[in-house]
């Protein structure tokens, strides 16, 4: 989890240009989603699960939580987009064979806190 140097990659001008090291400090645990010109990946920290987001405005990191962000005993199998307007987690505990599915309740980003924001289905 040390220094990573990150490129971007300019159509305009055909060219990378270099946007300097970056610490993310977890481990990307899924492809990226792009949604309303961000990407995002599922990624794991120490013991807990996190949506990490590139700007792609800002050229910036950020990090949102998620519902049941402890791993211990899940296995997050796949982040995507249900309509092009919200976000859906499918994850599976590793002991049982259950399944849960993690929707959001609206398109807001920003305030990806705590349970109101995510509604299992």
């Amino acid at each position: 989890m040390g220094f990573s140097e990150l490129n971007m990659y300019e159509f305009s001008s055909n060219s990378w240009r270099a946007l300097g090291e970056v610490t993310l400090g977890c481990i990307l645990q899924s492809r990226g989603v792009s949604f309303k010109g961000n990407t995002y990946w599922i990624a794991l920290q120490v013991k807990e699960f996190l949506l990490v987001s590139f700007d792609f405005t800002r050229e910036r990191f950020g990090r949102l939580n998620l519902p049941s962000s402890q791993c211990l005993g899940y296995q997050v199998l796949a982040l995507s987009l249900v309509r092009e307007e919200q976000f859906s987690i499918l994850q599976q505990r590793r002991d049982i064979s259950m399944v849960e599915i993690w929707v959001t309740t609206n398109d807001e980003t920003k305030s990806c806190r705590g349970p109101s924001f995510w509604q299992w289905i």
